[in-house]
């Protein structure tokens, strides 16, 4: 936590911002410090900016993360790019009838 909030280096915290959004994707916390780690994205919410954005990314990653259980697999290269675009992958399916349609996942 050190990282992200007593860094006298901007650009230091915000990659620590990037690598927690990474980590919070893919691993979920030990029940002994979930309800810590779900408080400290909460309270980092309120920050103005990237870092409150990254914040409440990291809140929506863990809580899903949670209920998913972690990664089993190593992430692909899309995935990775979408947690740094903090953007969707949209999933194309095309109909027989000619027709498709995007889904975000």
């Amino acid at each position: 936590c050190k990282q992200v909030t007593q860094n006298p280096n901007k650009e230091n915290i915000l990659k620590g911002w990037e690598l927690l959004s990474f980590c919070t994707g893919f691993f979920a916390p030990s029940k002994s410090v979930e309800n810590h780690v779900r408080n400290f994205f909460k309270q980092s919410t309120r920050y103005a900016g990237q870092i409150g954005d990254y914040a409440g990314y990291c809140a929506r990653n863990i809580a899903r993360t949670i209920v998913n259980g972690s990664r089993q697999f190593t992430p692909s290269r899309m995935e990775i790019e979408a947690l740094k675009s903090h953007r969707p992958i949209i999933l194309r399916i095309h109909f027989l009838d000619g027709t498709s349609k995007g889904i975000a996942v």
